[in-house]
């Protein structure tokens, strides 16, 4: 999942709890990120507006990073990811909306209006 990192040892995890999820919802990653993808399972995401910290998204969290560009929806996202990983989908769903929830509590990603 994601942890807020900073180049000192302070952390934030993802907290896994259920959210709502709305499957025709668009989102992007905010006009203040940079990212890098070494690969599909591993992004590492800093606001240009906040350089102290840096986020680290991992497994299929990452996967679902490189998904939000505005065009896909959170129900394709969902299918992707479910096709991908085997996970069920209710937990696919589940968790895609709680990142989603804690990826926009930090501003990095806008829902697409």
């Amino acid at each position: 999942m994601a942890k807020k990192t900073t180049k000192s040892p302070k952390k934030k995890s993802v907290k896994k709890a259920a959210a709502s999820f709305d499957s025709s919802a668009l989102y992007r990653h905010h006009e203040d990120v940079l990212y890098r993808a070494p690969s599909p399972e591993e992004i590492t995401v800093i606001r240009t507006d906040d350089m102290d910290y840096f986020y680290k998204i991992d497994s299929w969290a990452a996967r679902l990073w490189l998904l939000l560009d505005g065009k896909t929806t959170l129900r394709q996202a969902c299918e992707i990811i479910q096709k991908a990983s085997g996970l069920e989908a209710d937990f696919v769903e589940q968790n895609i909306a709680t990142v989603i929830k804690e990826l926009v509590a930090e501003n990095l990603i806008d829902k697409n209006v």
